[in-house]
């Protein structure tokens, strides 16, 4: 199971899609809220890289929310379609994921 991200309490990640490069995957995570309804600004990318089978670590593990990626790009919540389009080239998945995101996405503000 991936480290995911931490969401408010009663909030859950439905992973949406999936890519697979060599020993790194790639999920899309669509984040729901306490009423079921899509919560946009806490869905995410989630980069998991494979750890040997045979070791005590988990996998490694990062992730961007979009609220990170809208503050970054300076775009907002209409700019969602971009982000969690799942033909992003995988290139700029690995762009995206390698800045630093704000830790969890229990306190995440509007852009």
């Amino acid at each position: 199971m991936p480290l995911i991200p931490r969401l408010p309490p009663g909030y859950h990640a439905q992973p949406a899609f999936h890519h697979q490069v060599d020993g790194i995957g790639f999920d899309f995570y669509r984040a729901y809220d306490t009423e079921r309804a899509l919560d946009p600004l806490r869905s995410f990318w989630l980069m998991t890289e494979d750890s040997d089978a045979r070791g005590t670590m988990p996998p490694r593990t990062h992730f961007l929310g979009f609220a990170d990626w809208a503050r970054a790009h300076h775009t907002n919540v209409n700019d969602y379609h971009v982000f969690a389009n799942p033909q992003t080239k995988l290139d700029e998945l690995r762009r995206w994921l390698a800045a630093p995101s704000s830790g969890d996405l229990v306190d995440v503000q509007e852009p």
